[in-house]
């Protein structure tokens, strides 16, 4: 991973959360790169997921860029991710996969504000485009959420509203539905 922070470094390591909890009195911009190269990879989703058969390992290579600005309790937050396999997917007598890997890429966006009593407003757009040969659904996801932090990320407690859309590749079909969220945290 390489990781340049052109306008210096964030107060309190606050590139390494999402929320401008400490406020930064001046521009803060944190700019990452990351490639993986996973040598014959055992599960689904490279160290993650299902496994494949031994006789099936493919390789693969991965790689992030992500980004994320903090300004006067402004935050903005992007990232793109990109796994793609060396080689073929391998099938059996009946085109069955052997060695489905989660491949494609993804992008997420978000953007929050956080109001001097420490209630944050936020907005985030997420879209996965699994390759077509995974046989996976394209997903696009709209969110607005709501937190409070009472003791930093320590304790908080979050609610956001999704609509989440699925759409087949095979079919162009979509089917779409809305998800709540709502959660407490307490960490220690």
């Amino acid at each position: 991973r390489v990781e340049v922070l052109p306008f210096g470094e964030f107060t309190g390591k606050g590139d390494y959360f999402g929320s401008d909890l400490k406020r930064e009195a001046t521009p803060k911009l944190s700019i990452g790169a990351t490639y993986d190269y996973n040598d014959r990879a055992a599960r689904e989703r490279g160290n993650l997921g299902s496994y494949v058969a031994d006789t099936a390992y493919s390789s693969l290579n991965t790689t992030f860029v992500d980004l994320m600005f903090k300004y006067n309790g402004l935050s903005v937050a992007a990232e793109y991710a990109n796994k793609q396999i060396n080689g073929d997917r391998l099938v059996d007598a009946e085109d069955n996969f052997i060695s489905n890997y989660y491949t494609g890429s993804g992008t997420a966006v978000q953007a929050g504000y956080l109001l001097p009593s420490n209630l944050e407003f936020a907005a985030r757009y997420t879209t996965i485009a699994p390759e077509k040969a995974s046989g996976r659904d394209l997903q696009d996801m709209y969110t607005i959420g709501v937190s409070k932090y009472i003791v930093g990320h320590y304790l908080k407690i979050q609610s956001d509203f999704s609509y989440l859309v699925e759409t087949d590749q095979f079919t162009d079909e979509e089917a779409g539905e809305f998800i709540y969220r709502f959660q407490v945290e307490l960490a220690f």
